[in-house]
């Protein structure tokens, strides 16, 4: 079944939004990046962003203490980019600690952190990520 075409004015709409999202990163405006990333979602939650775009909203939603909103965003990162990021472990980690500390998740949460726990390199992440784990079998 092919996707049910985008009316002319949404589409108008969606392609202003992505742009005032690049428009906003270049001038490191993150937060406002951040929240034009969340009317776009709302639009159309099949858009995607490039990559380091998209990693820069999820940060930005994550330090805004926007758990749901950055889990979105890394998990539709890890979905499109896992695969070309040589860091994505770094963003299980993230994920696994949003889901275990913010967003009560056990399972979600073991699943990426032991998935970054098998990946991780840097010496501070893998005990951050091992003691996260702990706490969460404890």
């Amino acid at each position: 079944v092919p996707p049910t075409p985008v009316p002319a004015e949404q589409r108008t709409r969606i392609e202003r939004l992505r742009h005032a999202i690049a428009d906003w990163i270049g001038q490191h405006n993150l937060p406002a990046a951040a929240e034009v990333y969340l009317e776009l979602m709302r639009i159309d939650p099949n858009q995607l962003l490039p990559r380091q775009h998209l990693l820069d909203v999820a940060n930005q939603l994550a330090s805004d203490r926007r758990p749901a909103e950055a889990a979105r965003a890394y998990e539709q990162f890890l979905a499109n980019y896992r695969s070309t990021y040589e860091y994505a472990e770094q963003v299980e980690l993230m994920l696994g600690i949003l889901y275990s500390r913010y967003l009560n998740d056990r399972d979600k949460a073991s699943q990426y952190l032991q998935r970054a726990a098998d990946k991780l390199t840097d010496p501070g992440q893998l005990r951050m990520c091992r003691d996260e784990l702990a706490r969460l079998q404890g």
